[in-house]
């Protein structure tokens, strides 16, 4: 079951809402919906007066989840909840985008070079599907041995390798910069790399960072959700907690920064430029 929790807070009330604040500093409503695949549970806290009760929306929350979906900005610091978080889901969405991007292109000339950043060793499995579309891949990761047993393993099963770097600035240059995690300290990187993540880097990156991977919304589950909840973060939970893993099967119609939207053709068209050759 999905537990998704709204604040709504008065900020200008009438005498009348004020007396009623004395009395009643809040109140909690309850409301259930679900479908044959999906139960969603909507927790909405009028707050008149006072700060949250979160002990009184533990009470409401026996027997369900204590990881919620709520806004970014409500801190749960010390309270008994945590804000739901996954990126599994816009993860899978990046690679199905690139992946066919790639597809679409065809054969990448030896001109073109990808580099791909895993700190943490994590999604290897994607490094060694970009092979079957470039020659010219640096991997850069914090564990270096991991991913060179990788590439030698590549070498003796396909012929296809890459190099393996555990230095940052070996990112650069490159056309094409792919991270399946958030980026969280500078790298390297041209004005026009475009660069492919899970979600804003934490810190400032030149390139042109894409972040956002969109698939439409699945009509069935459109009852599903609260009004006012982000439809992207709904669908991430889905994912995850309802196991609705054939949303990752959807292809995205459009990939995106914050100020810009761009269709898989002009991010071919971006890619061509780079390379001037014409797709095979």
């Amino acid at each position: 079951m999905i537990t998704v929790l709204r604040i709504k807070k008065r900020n200008e009330m009438n005498l009348a809402e004020r007396i009623l604040g004395l009395i009643r500093p809040y109140k909690i409503v309850e409301g259930v919906v679900q479908t044959d695949d999906a139960q969603v549970c909507t927790l909405t806290y009028y707050q008149r007066r006072g700060n949250i009760r979160y002990d009184k929306l533990y009470e409401k929350c026996r027997g369900k989840s204590k990881v919620i979906l709520c806004d970014r900005k409500l801190n749960l610091f010390n309270t008994p909840f945590k804000r739901f978080n996954s990126l599994a889901l816009n993860r899978a969405l990046m690679q199905s985008f690139i992946l066919n991007i790639l597809e679409k292109l065809g054969d990448l000339p030896s001109g073109i070079h990808i580099a791909y950043y895993d700190p943490d060793a994590e999604f290897p499995s994607f490094a060694n599907k970009l092979l079957c579309y470039t020659t010219d891949l640096t991997v850069v990761t914090d564990m270096p041995k991991f991913y060179e047993n990788e590439a030698e393993r590549s070498a003796a099963e396909t012929g296809a390798t890459f190099r393996v770097s555990n230095n940052t600035d070996d990112l650069y240059p490159c056309d094409i910069l792919i991270s399946p995690a958030v980026i969280r300290k500078p790298v390297p990187a041209a004005a026009s790399t475009l660069i492919f993540t899970v979600r804003q880097p934490t810190v400032t990156v030149t390139g042109n960072v894409i972040c956002s991977y969109n698939i439409p919304f699945p009509d069935k589950y459109l009852s599903l959700v609260p009004d006012g909840t982000d439809k992207a973060y709904f669908m991430s939970a889905l994912y995850i907690i309802c196991r609705r893993t054939e949303l990752a099967d959807i292809l995205p119609e459009s990939c995106g920064n914050n100020i810009e939207t761009y269709k898989p053709e002009s991010i071919i068209r971006q890619i061509k430029a780079k390379c001037s050759f014409s797709v095979q």
